[in-house]
């Protein structure tokens, strides 16, 4: 790897690896709210599915993050609905910044998921017929289609509800 990663960046290669306990929080607004929510993520667990479609490899991370909301910074209205937006705005910004990310290894040619030897392993032809080298290999994971999808669910509070 050439550049160095952020805290959150780390956090984002954790959760794919699977590494507990996670710990690292998000900023997270509700739309109409003045309010700031810091989610931290407790615990991940994800699966990397593969597949060759159209002659190409692609890859596909599920990752579910429980987490818990451990400050409210200007917001007094933390209920079940609000609850349920911040683990959808938590989702949505997490998937922006691993998406970023991501993209930021595969331009560095960082392998770092194994995603090579799943191909391989799985779809030994392929790899005999059109990879053949490791170097092959990191020009394809270059531009191979990655897709992640990160879904936080919040487990507890760290604070009183508000009662409707």
């Amino acid at each position: 790897m050439i550049d160095k990663f952020s805290p959150i960046e780390i956090g984002i290669y954790m959760a794919i690896k699977e590494k507990n306990p996670a710990g690292y929080s998000v900023p997270v607004s509700l739309p109409n709210d003045q309010g700031v929510f810091m989610v931290k993520a407790i615990e991940h667990e994800s699966k990397i599915k593969t597949k060759i479609e159209n002659g190409k490899p692609k890859a596909v991370f599920e990752v579910n993050v429980e987490a818990m909301i451990e400050e409210e910074i200007e917001s007094n209205q933390l209920d079940l609905s609000s609850i349920r937006e911040i683990e959808k705005q938590a989702s949505k910004k997490v998937n922006q910044m691993a998406d970023k990310f991501l993209k930021q290894l595969q331009n560095d040619k960082s392998v770092v998921f194994g995603l090579g030897a799943k191909i391989r392993a799985k779809y030994p032809s392929y790899w005999d017929n059109t990879v053949k080298t490791d170097e092959n290999w990191a020009e394809i994971y270059k531009d191979m289609d990655i897709q992640i999808d990160y879904n936080v669910s919040i487990r507890r509070t760290g604070m009183e509800w508000k009662l409707l």
